[in-house]
């Protein structure tokens, strides 16, 4: 199953940050550098360009529109079939141990 985020940047006329990706990254979460992809995506993001990013569950994907959204300043609208991944990631739990169902 291919998860789809769309995000949209309401860029603000106006800096509100002066920092770079790298020192957003280091600020607001306290990691020294972007694992591996992050900052090509980050990158293709900040100059205007889409972009795709595969990285597994747990691979920071949420850092390559968090940091854009901090660095552009403004609003960040993020549509993210969240629902639709818990699900896809349930049924894949419960085909490994053999339940059809959830018991409620």
């Amino acid at each position: 199953m291919l998860i789809v985020t769309y995000i949209y940047f309401f860029k603000n006329k106006y800096t509100v940050i002066d920092l770079s990706p790298e020192e957003i990254l280091k600020h607001y979460w306290g990691f020294p550098y972007f694992r591996n992809g992050q900052a090509e995506v980050v990158d293709e993001v900040i100059k205007g360009r889409n972009a795709l990013a595969l990285l597994p569950t747990g691979g920071g994907k949420s850092i390559c529109y968090q940091v854009p959204g901090l660095y552009f300043g403004g609003l960040t609208l993020v549509v993210s079939p969240l629902i639709a991944l818990i699900k896809d990631q349930i049924e894949q739990i419960l085909s490994l141990i053999h339940i059809s169902e959830p018991t409620r």
